[in-house]
């Protein structure tokens, strides 16, 4: 097997310009906190909103991920319209009131330089840019 001299960049990479291993790209939070962000302003997602808002195609996973450092969201079973107006369960997850001190801390504890209680910071209006940021 022969090397390829001009590797593609690694994801996150801009045109014309290489990412070296372990390199992280910085621009957009990662998902997860862009997802936290929008739960402590109040919001709350199913799986197609979370798509659609957040650019999260994996709600789910990305709630596991937040659990697993320590911040409880509630969940509920919605039913909403799927492929041809058909009923599909989807679950809606939200923080409660409660927790949402403990997700600010954690979210400062991953961006010390976003003010805890501006979590709007951390939310994305378009692909690649975020709210608040400019």
């Amino acid at each position: 097997m022969t090397q390829r001299e001009n590797p593609a960049p690694l994801a996150g990479g801009r045109p014309g310009q290489e990412m070296k291993q372990g390199q992280v790209d910085v621009s957009t939070p990662r998902k997860w906190r862009r997802v936290l962000g929008a739960l402590i302003d109040g919001r709350s997602f199913n799986r197609c909103e979370a798509e659609r808002e957040l650019h999260d195609h994996c709600l789910h996973s990305t709630v596991s991920t937040i659990q697993s450092k320590g911040v409880t969201i509630y969940r509920r079973e919605d039913i909403v319209p799927g492929f041809r107006g058909m009923p599909t369960r989807v679950c809606r997850y939200w923080l409660p009131q409660e927790n949402r001190e403990r997700a600010r801390v954690l979210l400062h504890e991953a961006c010390p330089h976003i003010e805890p209680g501006n979590a709007l910071q951390h939310t994305v209006d378009s692909p690649g840019r975020v709210r608040g940021a400019d």
